[in-house]
């Protein structure tokens, strides 16, 4: 009997018993869901730790970027072209690991790259 519970086990069929016998099936599906979520977020905190190196003119570009500038008014601003400006964000959003210009202001402050105290 324990080698059927066993294999039983091993193709995940075992019935796991609850952490408390009073919540619901549906509760416990959302618990795990909850720890898996945790665990995705501490492994992107983990991502965080790596060395995020920008260029002097990455950060100028960024520091632009979180007073709300629009890539045009960056690149006046600095005296550049839009198109490289854009080159520029897109080069911090690789190194940040984001997509978008609200993820890469959480990340830059996060990983104190930028001084938001004076926005």
């Amino acid at each position: 009997m324990s080698d059927y519970i066993r294999q039983l086990d091993c193709i995940g069929l075992l019935l796991q018993p609850s952490r408390d016998h009073g919540i619901s099936r549906e509760e416990s599906e959302r618990e795990d869901r909850e720890e898996k979520e945790v665990a995705v977020e501490l492994r992107e905190d983990i991502r965080d730790e790596k060395v995020v190196a920008l260029t002097k003119r990455e950060i100028e570009v960024l520091s632009l970027v979180l007073e709300g500038k629009s890539s045009r008014e960056v690149a006046n601003a600095l005296v550049c072209s839009k198109r490289t400006v854009d080159f520029h964000l897109a080069r911090i959003y690789e190194k940040l690991q984001v997509s978008n210009r609200v993820q890469a202001m959480r990340r830059a402050a996060l990983l104190g790259l930028v001084d938001v105290s004076l926005l």
